[in-house]
């Protein structure tokens, strides 16, 4: 069985022959160009609001769950952009969209050279 963001052999093969990308490729894409949106909203808008917003309680004990933004800041990492520079960058769709699928792109192939553990 492969491992989370990582393809076998035969899975490997059909993307490399029908030109496609993964389901983490797509997911991280996507999360992405809403982050992008966000960013270019006003602020006051709601999302906008909520993305930036703290809560005032603190977080329950134990281990902790993965947030929306921790998962952002996961595809910022791995598509290469600066995540102290992405809200400027954001600000020019073509520019961030052509961010994410470049950076993206490179995260996908590098990552499916890896041998699956």
């Amino acid at each position: 069985m492969a491992s989370h963001g990582r393809t076998d052999g035969p899975t490997l093969r059909f993307l490399g022959i029908f030109q496609i990308h993964g389901m983490p490729f797509l997911v991280s894409c996507a999360r992405l160009r809403w982050l992008g949106h966000i960013a270019r909203l006003d602020s006051d808008r709601l999302p906008k609001q909520l993305l930036f917003g703290r809560l005032s309680s603190t977080r329950p004990a134990g281990g902790p769950l993965l947030r929306w933004t921790d998962c952002a800041k996961k595809d910022l990492k791995q598509a290469s952009i600066p995540i102290e520079q992405w809200l400027e960058l954001a600000q020019d769709p073509v520019h961030w969209k052509s961010l994410i699928k470049d950076g993206l792109g490179k995260w996908e192939t590098d990552s499916m050279k890896k041998p699956s553990v």
